[in-house]
């Protein structure tokens, strides 16, 4: 899965859109980024293979940051990346995507940049490359 197919789903939502704009960003945030923002990342993958050879397909484990001056808009953001995760299978570009499943969330507050944060990981099945 490639981190542009990611980026096109995600602005391809007028929900998500009408809350980040254009801010969402694969891997780390520009310096002194305006929120609210999505960052995301691979966490981890694996392309399975059985006794007759690779399945075809890459099972990437992605990390999702939603990123907001307030709790309440941080988990809004959330709501919004969910709904168009969870269960979405499609093409997005030439990247076919064969499941999309929720595995995981938690939220947390960064002091030092008062900023909160919604994590969600999404386990994210697509066609390899």
């Amino acid at each position: 899965m490639t981190e542009t197919a990611i980026r096109d789903l995600l602005l391809a939502n007028n929900a998500v859109k009408a809350i980040v704009g254009t801010r969402v960003y694969p891997g780390k945030l520009p310096q002194r980024p305006e929120l609210p923002a999505i960052r995301y990342f691979r966490v981890s993958g694996g392309r399975p293979v059985s006794h007759s050879g690779g399945s075809g397909l890459d099972g990437a484990r992605v990390q999702f940051d939603c990123l907001a001056g307030t709790y309440q808009a941080a988990k809004a953001l959330g709501s919004a990346l969910r709904a168009v995760l969870q269960g979405y299978k499609g093409t997005v570009g030439s990247v076919v995507i064969q499941a999309c499943f929720f595995m995981d969330d938690s939220d947390d507050y960064g002091p030092e940049s008062e900023t909160w944060r919604y994590r969600a990981d999404f386990r994210i099945w697509s066609e390899e490359d």
